[in-house]
């Protein structure tokens, strides 16, 4: 549902001056000038200074004095080992999705001292059901069909075990088993009513799962962009999707108003959560519920103030819950993912994190 000048500055004076002399009268005229030159060399930096004093005065009393001074600076040529702007990289460093790296300097003459940067700049972050500790796992690692453009969100098909990452123009069908990008096409041939609208939230339902039993071939996709929502039928067989309905939303939709209820422009991405197998949630559900620590099927909504909002479908039909994302426990855990940097969630088994701008 969305991973920055220079001055040059050149002045210059010039001073002239002259002498009046009136026809017929007798002008005296001395010259004085003295001249100071100075060179100063510092690596490949030359600069030489001239100073000219001149002094030319008398004829019919009036007096004029000149000075000019000219600094001229010149850079000489240095050997270019290599592209401006050019990144390197060696090996992997630190504990999460670092990596080796070293610039080119803005002349090219050099190149930078070795350094770890990108720590944060992973493809994805996972934590599985019961885990306590997040894994991060490094873009390279994913193959060449990963995203390069801003991930506006994802969704799961439960019987193939696959995340379905959409970018403005793009999908992206990642396999969890292989736990690579296997394929990749065009969003507008995927979903076609979406156009080039952005995508606020996007998540899965496969009704068979829900209930406990086996997956099935069909998945319920539901997409709500800035006033709309588009909800897809989409088979996991060949990924084909079908729209069964569309319209404005969400004013008006049961469920969708009270303080815990976000706005869609707010909407960052979302995650369905089937089963609550993780029991990451402790949320109060005594006011519609009559066994509150019940809690099951839920959808648990990230919004751009970086809080969580948790949506209960079955007994309260309602948003229940607001907690920052900072105090949920899942994001509590070590590895956990930095929140500015997440663009998709989905969860199958376990929480899966997108970056927003993958590396």
């Amino acid at each position: 549902m969305s991973f920055r000048s220079g001055c040059l500055v050149a002045c210059g004076a010039l001073l002239a001056g002259g002498c009046f002399v009136d026809d017929g009268s007798q002008a005296t005229m001395s010259d004085s000038t003295t001249a100071s030159m100075t060179t100063t060399t510092t690596g490949t930096e030359s600069s030489t200074e001239a100073t000219q004093t001149t002094e030319t005065t008398e004829a019919t009393g009036q007096t004029s004095e000149t000075t000019a001074t000219t600094t001229m600076t010149t850079t000489g040529p240095c050997p270019i080992i290599c592209e401006p702007g050019t990144i390197e990289y060696m090996g992997n460093c630190g504990d999460k999705c670092g990596r080796e790296i070293r610039a080119c300097t803005d002349d090219g003459c050099a190149w930078s001292e070795w350094f770890c940067g990108g720590e944060d700049a992973c493809g994805m972050w996972v934590l599985l059901d019961g885990e306590t500790s997040w894994t991060a796992v490094r873009p390279e690692m994913m193959g060449p069909k990963r995203p390069s453009a801003t991930i506006e969100g994802a969704f799961d098909v439960a019987l193939t075990r696959e995340i379905v990452v959409l970018t403005n123009e793009s999908f992206h069908v990642f396999d969890l088993d292989s736990g690579i990008y296997t394929t990749t096409g065009l969003r507008i041939d995927l979903f076609p009513e979406l156009d080039s609208l952005e995508i606020r939230s996007i998540y899965s339902k496969n009704p068979a799962f829900v209930d406990g039993g086996t997956p099935s071939s069909e998945e319920d996709v539901t997409i709500l962009t800035d006033e709309m929502i588009f909800i897809y039928n989409v088979d996991a067989d060949g990924l084909v999707a079908t729209l069964t309905g569309t319209g404005p939303c969400c004013d008006g939709f049961e469920g969708w108003a009270g303080s815990n209820a976000p706005m869609l422009p707010q909407l960052v991405e979302v995650w369905h959560d089937p089963q609550n197998a993780s029991q990451w949630h402790d949320v109060d559900l005594s006011g519609c519920f009559e066994n509150p620590e019940m809690l099951q099927e839920h959808y648990v909504y990230l919004v751009a103030d970086n809080t969580l909002r948790l949506f209960e479908p079955v007994f309260c039909t309602a948003f229940v819950d607001t907690v920052d994302i900072g105090a949920h426990q899942a994001f509590t855990y070590p590895g956990a993912p930095p929140e500015a940097e997440i663009g998709g969630l989905s969860h199958l088994s376990g929480l899966y994190v997108l970056p927003r701008d993958p590396s």
